[in-house]
């Protein structure tokens, strides 16, 4: 499971089950944060108005294909 460096995550209550490995990120990279995007997509995808079940599974597609490294190294500021 990938996570930030939150101390939350590294507390000592927290309890990872013995299936779930976890990966912390390096400190100070929130384009490294799926968060970011997501949000990224939210922002694209937020005034599209699908008419049909196929264009929504579409145009989100459209959206992350067209992510290139330098929007990933523009994410988290």
């Amino acid at each position: 499971m990938q996570i930030d460096n939150g101390s939350f995550h590294k507390s000592a209550s927290v309890l990872f089950p013995a299936n779930v490995i976890p990966i912390f990120q390096v400190v100070h990279s929130s384009e490294l944060n799926p968060i970011e995007l997501w949000q990224h997509l939210k922002q694209a995808l937020a005034w599209d108005s699908c008419k049909t079940l196929h264009e929504s599974r579409r145009e989100p597609d459209k959206v992350l294909k067209s992510i290139t490294v330098d929007v990933v190294s523009s994410l988290g500021g």
